[in-house]
């Protein structure tokens, strides 16, 4: 796929490559825009390479690409509120002059993996239980900020980096900051209680056996869930971390996860991290206008826009590339990674406080 063009509600299931290298989901070029994704299973990889993207509200589970790696290749980008849970596979990503936000990576065979050095913002990064590493820098990887959260904890070691590096705000391998940046720093995290786990399905074909286990040899039913965040997965018992469920399910049993995190009070919890939404009273702190982002655009100007939100795609109001900017129509998302709910059943809203800032005439919707 080449320039300008936009995907929305894009699911790629169980998708078994016929060759060494093949792909769920590709895009290249300049401007693409990439908004409420899905891929469940199978050994095919994400691969993008693009100038100016915006992907947004992702779900990237129990994968086992072929070459280990889920790679995004982006410059003058903006990559947010992703969820990667379950793969037998790292999280790759180069950059050049973009923005990750809300981004949660868990129970996978390694975490996350970057290079770039040229302007490279990270707001809101958690990463945890992940195998070898949470975190890993490549050669030369230089110019990184953070702001937000940063959560990890489990892994063998937190942090693995290359040589050559320049200044990417954390040293050792605890992955401490470096300098006095705003961040809320958390190094023990786990993912026992987090996230809903093995279920029953009331769509799915074989959803009485969500929660049980059902041959993988008998499986009709790879699409059809009572949520967006389920899907197929090994299954087995024990809780979290656990290596037996990740990757993809080709043989033995398989159950249906539950991918959404569960809601609770504990500290830290990340299920209302972004504050919690109330229906016509003020909006959460979190997207208040004075707390925008700041992101780059393939003009290379940069674009204010709100965070923890997402512009509803083709509603004939906004620009389509799914950041949240004045005048334009936005769903929230209360929790960490991608939304958990249906953005278009919403019929509530808060009241948005521009706070001085210069995005102004937004309408929020919330769960």
């Amino acid at each position: 796929m080449n320039s300008f063009n936009l995907l929305f509600n894009i699911e790629s299931i169980n998708n078994q490559g016929l060759q060494s290298y093949s792909n769920s989901i590709t895009f290249m070029g300049l401007a693409n825009f990439l908004t409420r994704f899905k891929i469940n299973g199978g050994n095919a990889q994400l691969d993008i390479v693009s100038v100016g993207a915006y992907i947004q509200d992702g779900l990237i589970t129990n994968t086992s690409p072929a070459f280990g790696e889920m790679v995004i290749l982006n410059n003058e980008s903006f990559i947010s509120h992703i969820s990667y849970i379950n793969n037998d596979s790292i999280l790759q990503f180069s950059l050049s002059n973009t923005l990750l936000h809300n981004i949660l990576i868990s129970n996978n065979n390694k975490g996350i993996k970057l290079s770039g050095n040229n302007n490279i913002k990270i707001n809101d990064l958690y990463s945890f239980d992940n195998g070898s590493y949470e975190l890993s820098f490549a050669n030369g990887a230089d110019d990184f900020n953070w702001t937000g959260d940063l959560f990890t904890g489990g892994a063998a070691t937190t942090c693995t980096y290359g040589t050559g590096l320049g200044d990417i705000g954390l040293q050792n391998a605890t992955c401490d900051l470096t300098g006095s940046p705003n961040v809320t720093r958390v190094g023990s995290f786990n993912s026992a209680n987090i996230f809903n786990g093995f279920s029953k399905d009331f769509l799915n074909t074989h959803g009485a056996s969500g929660d049980t286990g059902f041959s993988f040899l008998s499986i009709t039913d790879w699409f059809n869930f009572d949520k967006r965040l389920k899907g197929w997965s090994p299954y087995d018992t024990g809780g979290l971390p656990n290596v037996v469920i990740q990757g993809n399910c080709d043989s033995g049993m398989c159950g249906i996860f539950d991918y959404s995190l569960k809601q609770n009070n504990t500290i830290n919890s990340l299920f209302n991290r972004n504050g919690e939404f109330v229906a016509d009273a003020l909006c959460p702190e979190s997207i208040r206008g004075s707390n925008f982002l700041e992101s780059p655009s393939n003009l290379g100007l940069s674009l204010h826009h709100l965070p923890h939100t997402v512009e509803y795609p083709l509603d004939g109001i906004g620009n389509d590339n799914g950041i949240c900017e004045s005048g334009e129509y936005c769903y929230y998302i209360p929790g960490a990674g991608a939304s958990s709910g249906d953005p278009f059943s919403y019929t509530l809203t808060c009241i948005y406080d521009s706070n001085g800032s210069d995005i102004v005439d937004v309408k929020i919707f919330g769960p």
